[in-house]
């Protein structure tokens, strides 16, 4: 059951950002990608405690400014720390790091046939 968890949260996490994506994005739609156990650095506009990924997420999207964010194991299994991140990792790589137990989620462009 362990190991179907992050599969299904990831699939679950891609298919509302395709949702969510299309209508509060000013491209022609955006998506999040997710990387367990790296983070981005260095960009970080808000930190919050949250109680999941999902949380986190919202953040980010109710942010004008946030590309990406960072999502850290809390102190107690219902809490985690959320970063939000100015910049993705395609825009700053050097700051793109690995960390284990923590999750990276990037905004990722995707454009209509025909662009």
């Amino acid at each position: 059951m362990m190991a179907i968890l992050p599969w299904f949260t990831q699939l679950f996490f891609l298919i509302l950002n395709v949702f969510i994506g299309i209508i509060y994005s000013e491209m022609c739609g955006s998506v999040f990608e997710s990387k367990n156990d790296h983070v981005l650095v260095g960009n970080i506009i808000n930190t919050s405690v949250v109680a999941d990924e999902f949380e986190c997420h919202q953040k980010c999207l109710g942010h004008i400014s946030c590309r990406s964010f960072n999502v850290h194991p809390g102190g107690d299994i219902t809490k985690h720390v959320c970063e939000l991140n100015n910049k993705t990792r395609q825009m700053k790589s050097v700051d793109f790091i690995e960390k284990s137990g923590s999750s990276f989620y990037g905004q990722v462009k995707v454009r209509s046939p025909g662009d």
